[in-house]
């Protein structure tokens, strides 16, 4: 019996009914378990009230119940073994991953945040993207950890508040990551998963409690903001770095300020030409005007719009020097330092030298006058600008410098008129470290020869760069193999020219002769370290330095770290000035004494480019070494007579991986047969 029409069309409107609720509590179950399960935190906002909080992971949970900042720390639960292989465990290396979150759930802004980690099993950082260990103390790779470090960004410097935010998590948390090796952990070993035995944030006015396990890779803390602490005083103490930077506040006012900024070549061995300084406005401040440098870019249109514009509606913004949020600066000619009005110190053409060439050339100064924004008055208001980055003009390759967040200082002091000494307002203090990335190309490369063989181990393939297209071999030439050794008058020779010479070598000597032909190294600067002699009490060396490039190279200067058995031997270089100089090495963190030599002023200080296309300029010098003043034996031809480190101007040269054979009397086959030769014409002759 069929029903009647209405009612089989309210059964059906009650069973859709029911069906979309059943299908809205399905979904919101759904979505209910994707939000527990989500992670990491920042995917997850606010529960509603009377959620069982007790189902959520711990570094979610204290989201919940912290007044300050939650920090989380996860490693990576399989370590890899890496080389060298070690017959001890305590002594295997393991390579580690580690990532790290900071949330600011509080309710003031964390600012310059830092972060100590208590690193424990020997820990070496090779890479920290976008962090500053030890307030720019340590370097990467290489740096020496295994004691604990600060940590602190460059990029993402402060967290602020979800109530002025919305809970814009990419405001109010920032994640890390590191890279490294650590020892005597992983499988096999008592520790298989590292974890650091403290993190904790140094920040004044936070108190840190216990740290917690979430699980056996993860552990969690929480930094809760502490009002009834009173705040340490925030002057820190200087530091030096390779270079070091100042911020001085020179006067302020209600909307603007005077600063100075002052760069200080403090790395003995280190050297900047043309360089240009950058950083970032925290707070939309502009450069109205400078002395002693410039910006490369004004930007008018980002002066007459934006909230610039809105703070000063009424400037004439055509006299501003800059309305970019990260300007670039650079130096003025060293003809403006004429000029009364530019600071004492300024206008060297964009040059910083160590001591050892010029006193008077390791410090470069200007001056500036910032306009602030409306939301930043008063005198006492004053931000530092952040992510301080200084390089070299059109450098491509090379050593790098790595600057840490700007940190507040004693005022520095400056000599007056007479007696009379003056302060600065407020100083900040910058330091910058030399970093070296390992697959960057070089600057300058090193060939090695000696009087005992004919032949030279040239510099190494692609050693500069230029090769990047060519992944794998090609018709042109092969970057992945290495170069053909050549005879020592070839290195007069322009690189272009040298194939032929070495494509003969090899056929006189019978060595395989490689199809395509090895790339060249494309360094602009060659230098040729020849073994002169070597004999019972001493031995001498002979240095060359040929500069390919046709622009010159004046005050040109080079460092040489040898064997430490042999360094105490070094009695002197001739035709070029020498010093030993101290230099802290990257990876041990020990000093390291370095033979510096620089050219005789007017003599040889002025290092020619290239003449014609051919004729490359060239400077070269003997140098000695005494062998009695050693502690212990060593073997000169067996690679102890030769560098283990090479500098060019502040940046690390790339060496070959073998030494010259020692042949002792053996001729090679192409020389036999001339000798041959000769002794059967003299011996016709004779007849």
């Amino acid at each position: 019996m069929m029903a009647p029409l209405g009612a089989a069309a309210g059964h059906a409107q009650r069973e859709g009914h029911w069906s979309s609720i059943r299908a809205a509590a399905v979904l919101q179950l759904l979505l209910w378990c994707v939000c527990l399960c989500s992670f990491p935190s920042s995917s997850l906002g606010a529960l509603p009230f009377g959620t069982n909080l007790t189902k959520l992971p711990l570094s979610q949970r204290l989201l919940y119940t912290c007044n300050g900042t939650v920090i989380s720390y996860t490693v990576d639960p399989k370590p890899v073994r890496i080389f060298p292989i070690s017959p001890k465990n305590k002594t295997q290396p393991y390579r580690f991953k580690a990532n790290g979150t900071l949330t600011n759930v509080g309710y003031n802004d964390l600012t310059d945040w830092q972060l100590w980690i208590g690193f424990q099993h020997g820990e070496v950082i090779a890479d920290a993207p976008g962090l500053v260990l030890s307030d720019g103390l340590e370097k990467t790779p290489g740096a020496l950890v295994g004691n604990g470090t600060s940590i602190s960004s460059v990029n993402n410097p402060d967290l602020l508040t979800s109530i002025a935010t919305a809970e814009d998590f990419t405001l109010i948390q920032v994640n890390f990551s590191i890279t490294g090796t650590e020892f005597g952990v992983g499988p096999g070993q008592k520790v298989k998963i590292p974890l650091p035995n403290n993190i904790t944030l140094l920040n004044d006015g936070y108190k840190c409690g216990p740290l917690q396990k979430e699980s056996n890779k993860t552990l969690v803390v929480c930094c809760k903001e502490n009002v009834t602490e009173p705040i340490k005083s925030k002057i820190r103490p200087r530091i030096k770095g390779d270079i070091t930077i100042f911020y001085d506040i020179l006067n302020s006012w209600e909307n603007n300020y005077q600063a100075q900024v002052s760069m200080e070549m403090s790395e003995p061995i280190g050297r900047i030409d043309h360089w240009n300084l950058t950083w970032d406005w925290r707070n939309n401040e502009f450069i109205q005007s400078m002395k002693g440098a410039q910006t490369l870019e004004q930007d008018l249109q980002q002066c007459l719009t934006g909230s610039i514009f809105k703070d000063y509606p009424g400037m004439d913004f055509t006299t501003v020097m800059s309305c970019q949020r990260t300007p670039t600066i650079v130096d003025l000619n060293s003809d403006q330092a004429y000029d009364p009005t530019n600071p004492p110190g300024c206008c060297r053409n964009g040059s910083l030298l160590p001591a050892t060439i010029d006193p008077k050339a390791t410090k470069s100064v200007f001056t500036l006058s910032v306009m602030k924004s409306k939301k930043q008055l008063g005198r006492e208001l004053i931000n530092p600008p952040m992510n301080w980055r200084i390089g070299e003009m059109n450098k491509v390759g090379g050593d790098q410098y790595k600057c840490g967040t700007p940190r507040l200082v004693e005022p520095t002091k400056f000599d007056g008129p007479g007696l009379h000494v003056t302060d600065a307002f407020k100083t900040w203090e910058i330091t910058c470290n030399k970093t070296i990335a390992l697959k960057a190309p070089r600057k300058c490369c090193v060939s090695f020869s000696g009087y005992y063989n004919t032949s030279v181990i040239p510099c190494p393939t692609c050693a500069c760069g230029g090769c990047e297209s060519l992944t794998k071999a090609s018709a042109k030439c092969n970057p992945n193999i290495d170069p053909m050794l050549l005879p020592t008058y070839s290195l007069l020779l322009p690189p272009s020219n040298r194939s032929k010479i070495a494509d003969d070598l090899a056929r006189i000597e019978k060595w395989p002769v490689p199809t395509p032909r090895p790339c060249p190294d494309n360094c602009g600067v060659a230098i040729n370290w020849h073994v002169y002699s070597d004999y019972t009490n001493g031995f001498s060396t002979r240095v060359t330095l040929f500069n390919w490039d046709e622009e010159a190279l004046p005050n040109w200067f080079m460092a040489v770290e040898l064997n430490k058995t042999v360094m105490p031997t070094y009695l002197d270089t001739y035709s070029f000035n020498s010093s030993l100089v101290t230099d802290l090495d990257p990876v041990t963190k020990k000093n390291n004494t370095l033979i510096f030599l620089h050219g005789k002023e007017g003599y040889n200080d002025f290092l020619l480019g290239l003449d014609k296309g051919l004729v490359p300029g060239k400077v070269q010098s003997l140098m000695s070494f005494d062998k009695r003043l050693a502690k212990a034996t060593f073997d000169v031809i067996g690679g102890d007579g030769f560098p283990k480190k090479v500098w060019f101007n502040g940046d690390e040269c790339a060496l070959p991986d073998i030494y010259p054979m020692n042949g002792g009397m053996r001729l090679s086959s192409g020389l036999v047969a001339v000798f041959v030769a000769v002794i059967v014409s003299l011996v016709v002759g004779f007849l």
